[in-house]
């Protein structure tokens, strides 16, 4: 096998290589750390600390010296897109000590759970707070949460995962027909 181009990218090696005459395959490698800028290599950390400095320094409905204007639609339109990247970048090499730690088995498995974690919290805190009486976040409400989000990550998600993964393979073979 020959390589027959190398396109270098910040995270990622592409080759393109030809194995016989007719088939040509491209291959992707993660780039090794050292070669990644330092932007990219530490983007996790970084992008942390910005993002939380404006969620704890800066609220919304603060107003911009010089514009006069609210801090709000200056964020939400551009301001933090450049942080966004670096934390995506970052959390795709796995190069930070932050992307290393969310990458964890025990952090994967919240990851997992978010999507019940979030279609759930709302029934269950009503739920537990007229059961028990415990306005707000409390100890029941957390353990709460975090059964019916296991209960319905493995009866609810994972099911209907697999039947849009059925349904979408039945449609693929329908329109090849």
């Amino acid at each position: 096998m020959k390589a027959t181009s190398t396109h270098l990218t910040y995270c990622l090696l592409s080759q393109w290589h030809r194995a016989v005459a007719y088939a040509v395959s491209k291959i992707t490698r993660t780039r090794p750390v050292a070669e990644m800028p330092f932007s990219v290599r530490f983007g996790v950390t970084g992008s942390v600390l910005a993002l939380g400095f404006v969620m704890i320094f800066i609220s919304p409905f603060d107003e911009v010296p010089l514009f006069r204007e609210p801090c709000y639609p200056i964020f939400t339109k551009g301001l933090l897109s450049p942080f966004t990247g670096l934390l995506i970048l970052g959390l795709c090499n796995e190069a930070d000590p932050l992307a290393r730690l969310a990458a964890r088995g025990s952090l994967y498995w919240v990851g997992k759970l978010s999507l019940s974690m979030f279609l759930l919290a709302l029934p269950v805190h009503i739920v537990v707070e007229s059961v028990s009486g415990f306005p707000g976040l409390s100890l029941t409400f957390l353990g709460s949460l975090l059964a019916a989000s296991v209960v319905g990550h493995f009866l609810i998600e994972i099911p209907s995962r697999k039947f849009a993964d059925i349904l979408s393979r039945t449609m693929a073979q329908r329109d090849h027909k």
